[in-house]
This record gives C-alpha cells, sequence and structure tokens, in this order.
C-alpha cells in the first residue's frame, strides 16, 4: 500500500470514531426527545381532566387532534432517526478498528454503509444539514474509496 492509502486509512478511522460519537449523543437526544413528544401528544386528553366537548373541540377548529398527531408523527420520526443512529455507533467502531488492523473489508463497508444511513436518515428526516454530518459524511466516502482500493478496482 502507499503512503497516501495509509493516510486514508488512518484518517477514515479517526473519522469514524468522531462520527460515533456524534452519532451517540445525537442518538440518545433523538431517542429520548421522541419519546417524549409521543408521551406528550398521547397525555394531552388528560391535561383537561375530561374529554372535551364537541362545542369546544368546533371551537378548536380540531387543531387540537391535528397537532396531537402531528407531534405524535414527529416523536415517533425522531425515535426511530435517534435508533439508527445508535445502532450505527458500534458498527462504526468496529470498522475503525478493522481500518486500523487492516482487515475485515466487509465489515469496513458495512460500517461506511451504517454511517451513511444515519447521516442521511438525520439530513432527511431530521433537523436538515448541520456541521455535525461532515465527518460521517467524509468517513463513508473514504470507506467507500479503500474498498475500491482494496477490491483491485482503484490503482
Amino acid at each position: 500500500m502507499s503512503v497516501f492509502s495509509e493516510f486514508i486509512r488512518v484518517v477514515a478511522g479517526i473519522l469514524l470514531i468522531v462520527a460515533a460519537v456524534i452519532n451517540l449523543v445525537s442518538g440518545l437526544g433523538n431517542l429520548v426527545g421522541g419519546g417524549g413528544a409521543s408521551y406528550s401528544s398521547s397525555q394531552t386528553e388528560v391535561a383537561f381532566n375530561e374529554p372535551l366537548t364537541p362545542e369546544e373541540m368546533a371551537e378548536m377548529g380540531g387543531s387540537l387532534q391535528e397537532a396531537k398527531q402531528d407531534v405524535m408523527q414527529q416523536g415517533t420520526t425522531s425515535s426511530l432517526i435517534g435508533l439508527v443512529m445508535i445502532l450505527s455507533v458500534g458498527t462504526s467502531i468496529a470498522g475503525a478498528v478493522f481500518l486500523f488492523l487492516k482487515k475485515k473489508v466487509v465489515l469496513i463497508g458495512i460500517a461506511g454503509a451504517m454511517v451513511l444511513l444515519a447521516e442521511l436518515s438525520g439530513m432527511i428526516w431530521g433537523l436538515g444539514y448541520s456541521p455535525y454530518n461532515i465527518p460521517g459524511l467524509l468517513a463513508a466516502c473514504m470507506v467507500v474509496l479503500i474498498i475500491l482500493v482494496k477490491r483491485g478496482r482503484l490503482s
């Protein structure tokens, strides 16, 4: 392997570890926040101590029910994104270890795919792009480059 390949391998391993730490914190936040939002939306009628009358519902224009459904859906989506991010942590760390050991290209590829899935799911269904997505996206691109070099498709 050339010096450039070694450099890319080490940098990709470091970026996978950085992305794992960021995804762990973000995933736990999404999981707890999404669960809290889903729970709070299910408790809206408890807050009124009694069911709303049809007149009260008509006065609100049905907006309470729509808001409840919206919060429930956003909470569930946030929890699923958090779960994907937490699942990517283990594969990212394992991928980084195998990058440093120069072994198991398939597991390295799985780690890159999981990081890419976690970053893209957070960007598409979550809060959108943020600078915290950069390490994961760079690591995924470098993993693809490393796999192509190891398979002999890129010299």
